[in-house]
């Protein structure tokens, strides 16, 4: 990652991620993806035979359609289910995040296409020959989808970029 990229100031004031912990130590809320909880829920219903899964899966899609109707869009050597409800229960505030506030949302797709590029990049080329060049390579991505979120046309505002009239993203 790009030194100084979690300080800028247009970076909203949350985290989202699936179960992974590599984000708890950075300073601000966090909020856990609940379409891996659901994915994870579903086989511990369906292959083990856990009958509380079926009940939290249904509490989380109800939730989840609860808020929608407002207009808005582990640890090791346990079983998979211990590390699931251990997960759900320490990390609750975070794992229902998206009711409370309506700027993060249930699952966290559109974090991981934003990473999906770069990391398809560094298969096929084997990474970045340089931390400028990442760096550089970010800036543009994030930039362009940004653009493309907010106007949807990046071919008119790569030729308006090329004209010399840079458009600008709108930060909230």
């Amino acid at each position: 990652m790009p030194s100084g990229f979690w300080s800028r100031s247009w970076v909203r004031q949350f985290t989202m991620a699936g179960n992974r912990n590599r984000y708890r130590d950075l300073a601000c809320l966090h909020a856990l993806c609940n379409a891996h909880h659901l994915r994870e829920l579903t086989y511990l219903f369906e292959e083990m035979g856990q009958a509380w899964a079926e009940r939290l899966i249904d509490l989380l899609v109800e939730a989840c359609h609860e808020v929608e109707a407002f207009g808005k869009r582990g640890r090791t050597g346990q079983s998979e289910a211990l590390n699931l409800i251990y997960r759900l229960r320490v990390h609750a505030d975070d794992v229902w995040r998206f009711i409370a506030d309506h700027g993060v949302t249930f699952p966290n797709n559109i974090a991981e296409q934003a990473v999906r590029i770069p990391k398809v990049k560094q298969k096929i080329s084997g990474g970045f020959r340089t931390a400028n060049g990442l760096e550089t390579f970010c800036t543009i991505c994030s930039y362009l989808d940004t653009l493309h979120k907010q106007v949807g046309n990046l071919f008119h505002a790569l030729s308006l970029t090329f004209q010399g009239n840079t458009p600008q993203p709108h930060f909230a």
